[in-house]
């Protein structure tokens, strides 16, 4: 059936209709006593849209509304709403709950639940998936391992199988699961992914974040052996004169390092660092590595280091015609704006001028 613009509708519409099941907890939405779409009712009524497939057949048979009619629906292919809501918040062939409403409804329910219960459960027993992913979150995990240990054990298991099974650092499902594994924070389940994910990532220079986060943990300590080698690679990263990817091996990211250093409180190499590398050449050639390993963690160097980073970013920024990047010199600028003298700033900021729009001079120096 077509409609025309301007047409009347209201004989047309009386040729839709719905049909409920027997038990009220499905209906199809029809034209011509042909099937357009099947709704379910899950928990509380929500509606949700299967897309014209039959749910409980393995196969995922599509129903073709020009094949099905109203009287051969078999509503027995539909499981109940609690047995529908496992079935759909799992992948699937054709992922029928990505339908944006469906996603939405489907989340939502979850986050209604009370936590600990038995589809979330199912959620984790069959770790990674999208749905799950969203639903768990750090505050989530903390509540649904209070009210769980059922949970908490299945979580475990399924994180640290998908740490074994995955091949590269960076995809969505690796980090997903390092977030869980550090929001459990259950000894032996992160004493394990310790050892398999510096084993497997950090010589290649992933990984860092990681550990960053188990550095900072005091209730489960990161192994000391490993602590050791984190900080005996870091202190070899970032004695080497340059930040540069092609100019050193990629053991581990310049940020990272600095980061172990700094929990290590080892302010001789650290100090070694900020020589070599807040520098005309290095900040021209890599001008993201040097601020992110200095500027964005100023507030974590001790007090004498902070002067001598101010002193270094001062004395290059002093260099007339640089080539250093527009956004870096904007972004170590308004770093120097409250911690340079004002002399020094207001020289600065003649010779940057042009890569300065819309900076003011602090109230300190006018």
């Amino acid at each position: 059936m077509t409609f025309q613009k301007n047409q009347d509708l209201s004989e047309s519409l009386r040729k839709f209709s719905i049909k409920f099941s027997p038990d009220k907890n499905h209906f199809a939405v029809g034209l011509d006593n042909k099937v357009l779409d099947f709704f379910h009712l899950l928990q509380q009524g929500v509606p949700f849209s299967s897309g014209c497939y039959y749910l409980k057949d393995p196969n995922y048979t599509f129903l073709y509304s020009a094949n099905i009619a109203f009287d051969d629906i078999d509503w027995s292919k539909f499981p109940k709403p609690d047995e529908l809501f496992d079935e759909i918040i799992l992948p699937n062939d054709y992922a029928v709950w990505n339908f944006v409403h469906n996603r939405d409804n489907v989340l939502q329910l979850l986050d209604e639940m009370p936590p600990g219960n038995r589809h979330e459960l199912v959620l984790i027993e069959n770790w990674y998936n999208d749905i799950a992913n969203a639903h768990f979150t750090e505050d989530r995990v903390r509540q649904i391992i209070t009210a769980s240990p059922e949970w908490q054990q299945a979580a475990s298991k399924n994180l640290i199988k998908c740490i074994v099974e995955n091949d590269f650092y960076q995809t969505i499902e690796l980090k997903a699961s390092l977030d869980m594994v550090l929001w459990i924070d259950n000894r032996n389940t992160l004493n394990t992914a310790d050892s398999l994910v510096f084993h497997k990532y950090i010589a290649d220079g992933y990984a860092g974040d990681y550990f960053v986060s188990r550095f900072e943990s005091t209730k489960n300590p990161l192994n000391q052996r490993i602590k050791n080698e984190l900080v005996k690679l870091a202190k070899s990263v970032c004695a080497q004169k340059s930040t540069g990817y092609f100019d050193r091996s990629e053991d581990m990211s310049v940020q990272d390092a600095v980061e172990f250093l700094l929990f290590s409180k080892d302010d001789k190499t650290l100090k070694l660092f900020l020589e070599n590398n807040i520098n005309l050449k290095e900040i021209e050639e890599n001008f993201s590595n040097v601020p992110a390993a200095t500027i964005e963690k100023y507030e974590k160097y001790p007090a004498d280091l902070q002067k001598l980073m101010v002193e270094k970013y001062t004395e290059v920024m002093k260099v007339p015609d640089s080539e250093i990047f527009g956004i870096t010199v904007s972004d170590i600028v308004k770093f120097l704006a409250d911690k340079a003298s004002c002399s020094d700033l207001k020289e600065i900021v003649s010779i940057h001028e042009k890569n300065l729009i819309g900076f003011k001079m602090p109230k300190r120096c006018n």
